[in-house]
């Protein structure tokens, strides 16, 4: 089981005073959507930390699927972790509506 953190560019988890998470070594940090998702197909997901804007792809320039389009995912094919998602964005908006989807669709 493992703690999953998604992110383009942070280095990992951080407490509330924006100091490293004490259990970082803990974490798997993924840069990319289908990182997560394929650990989320092999029910290897412990604890999930969501970021939005997950930036560009180097090759094409097109922006990479965000954590919107992830919780989506989890949503149409009932995929979770065993224990808790945060939202880490710094995007108000799409961490709001990321939450709302969450709140209405995970199971209880």
């Amino acid at each position: 089981m493992f703690n999953v953190y998604l992110d383009d560019w942070r280095s990992g988890p951080r407490n509330t005073y924006n100091e490293p998470d004490p259990d970082w070594d803990q974490w798997i940090i993924c840069r990319h959507v289908d990182q997560v998702k394929y650990l989320l197909e092999l029910g290897l997901v412990h604890k999930l930390s969501l970021d939005h804007d997950l930036g560009t792809n180097t090759i094409t320039g097109e922006l990479n699927p965000d954590g919107s389009a992830l919780v989506k995912w989890m949503i149409e094919e009932n995929k979770w972790p065993k224990g808790e998602i945060t939202i880490h964005s710094e995007n108000y908006t799409a961490a709001k509506n990321m939450k709302a989807d969450l709140d209405r669709f995970r199971p209880r």
